[in-house]
């Protein structure tokens, strides 16, 4: 299994799931809070429409940002921003590939490259013998 690098790289790739999670729960609850505002007229409906359009925009961003430098150890290849390449290894969850390295690295502690199929350990890389 091939381990990240550095500690920080970790905690890129986990930011970037969590973030990607809140900014597909904030655009699937959107609509239902627009229908739910506007409709009923219900002033709560409406102020859930205010947090969950910038809580959305946010994570996106913010996403969009932290997952840029996580790729790969051994193929290099973007784990959360380009679509997998044609590899018959890729695995999915409930047809995303993006999904399937989310709850790989939220739930297990592993998740396999959708580039190259090779298996990714998402646990704190090892100390090197004679390094401080």
């Amino acid at each position: 299994m091939h381990r990240f690098a550095t500690r920080s790289l970790l905690f890129k790739l986990r930011l970037s799931a969590l973030l990607l999670v809140v900014f597909f729960l904030s655009c699937v609850l959107l609509p239902f809070a627009v229908v739910w505002g506007t409709l009923l007229h219900d002033e709560r409906g409406l102020q859930a429409c205010f947090v969950l359009l910038p809580s959305a925009f946010l994570s996106g961003l913010l996403f969009l940002m932290a997952s840029s430098g996580v790729r790969c150890p051994l193929c290099r290849g973007q784990v959360l921003r380009r679509p997998p390449s044609a590899n018959n290894k890729a695995i999915s969850l409930l047809g995303s590939h993006r999904l399937h390295v989310i709850a790989g690295t939220l739930f297990k502690g592993h998740f396999r490259c959708s580039h190259c199929g090779e298996p990714c350990e998402t646990q704190n890389p090892r100390r090197r013998p004679g390094r401080v």
